[in-house]
């Protein structure tokens, strides 16, 4: 094999590892978010009433 063919397989081998690493963030931060602004998308239930201060 030669050293082309060698640098030709070692940069496919690291562009395919990146385009699965990037795509499983992608897809986990679908499904699983992890920002503090993935709560605005959920239904929030109170669970007390609002008291006035005094």
């Amino acid at each position: 094999m030669t050293p082309e063919q060698r640098f030709t397989r070692w940069v496919k081998v690291t562009l395919a590892l990146f385009a699965a690493m990037f795509c499983y963030f992608l897809a986990a931060d679908i499904w699983v978010p992890q920002t503090p602004d993935s709560t605005v998308m959920r239904v929030v239930t109170r669970f007390h009433p609002a008291c006035r201060a005094t």
